[in-house]
């Protein structure tokens, strides 16, 4: 397979909804809009709580709607290595026909220590022939009981890692420090992306490879006028963004569903038309 990297600009963290028709809809509102598409993530993708069997049906459905536009990121991260294998042979089986890039998105942290990393990631790299974009996000890692200790992939790590062929780049979450020592790490690596996962993040340290956004399911094109503008020009709708970004945390997943299609009976009336009011001001 010919080698490729992944793209700068919007990754779309896509919201997973398990009615075919429902999130073929959403996706044809935003895909022409995205830089790429990111399936499963760990909060409104609900990597760890769908079965694999509803993931597959999304994958498919992802597949049929996209017809081979833009890239897709595929979350595979699973409780044990031997889990995450599987799930990346399962998807791969899907995923052959799809001619645009297909990227595993892998947060090894979440079964695994740092030590060992780029040796586990060279047998994964013999396994299959899509490439990894890692994904570091300390929450996610805060509440696993076992014997590994780590919060962060160390930087060290990092670079090693940067310099493998099928290791593509890595999706932050984190605070800025760490965001620039990482920046540091890969810097002899120029097609390798580091993109922001925190929508705040980058709103006050914008990098130049692009960012994972929950809130562009709903304001798709506010994100990609961002990325696109010059500094002075997207200033003016931080203060309406940062506020929303804070609402959407709280409501999560049912409020960013209902905003699409309409409140639900288990969104909170409350947060939803405080964004309903927010994307107001966003929108004029």
């Amino acid at each position: 397979m010919q080698e490729y990297f992944p793209p700068k600009g919007l990754i779309i963290e896509l919201i997973s909804i398990k009615e075919r028709d429902r999130l073929k809809e959403h996706l044809e509102s935003v895909k022409d809009i995205a830089d790429a598409i990111f399936l499963f993530s760990p909060y409104v993708g609900k990597g760890f709580s769908l079965s694999l069997e509803e993931k597959k049906d999304i994958v498919g459905a992802c597949i049929e709607v996209l017809q081979e536009r833009q890239p897709v990121f595929i979350f595979v991260t699973s409780f044990t290595e031997e889990d995450t294998i599987k799930n990346i042979r399962e998807f791969e089986k899907m995923v052959g026909s799809y001619k645009r890039d297909i990227f595993w998105v892998d947060a090894p942290l979440y079964y695994h220590s740092n030590r060992g990393l780029p040796d586990m990631y060279e047998r994964f790299s013999s396994m299959t022939d899509y490439p990894f974009i890692l994904y570091n996000d300390p929450k996610i890692v805060d509440g696993i009981k076992g014997p590994f200790n780590r919060r962060n992939i160390r930087t060290s790590i990092l670079k090693e890692l940067s310099f493998l062929k099928n290791v593509k780049g890595l999706i932050f979450i984190g605070g800025i420090r760490r965001a620039i020592n990482y920046q540091n790490a890969v810097r002899e690596r120029p097609y390798f992306r580091i993109y922001d996962g925190d929508e705040e993040l980058y709103l006050n340290f914008p990098n130049r490879n692009g960012i994972v956004s929950m809130s562009a399911n709903i304001i798709p094109h506010i994100w990609k006028n961002i990325l696109d503008e010059d500094g002075e020009k997207r200033k003016d709708l931080w203060i309406h963004l940062l506020e929303l970004i804070e609402i959407l945390k709280i409501g999560g997943y049912e409020l960013i569903k209902s905003l699409i299609f309409g409140k639900s009976v288990t969104c909170n009336n409350s947060l939803f038309e405080k964004a309903k009011e927010i994307l107001r001001r966003l929108n004029t």
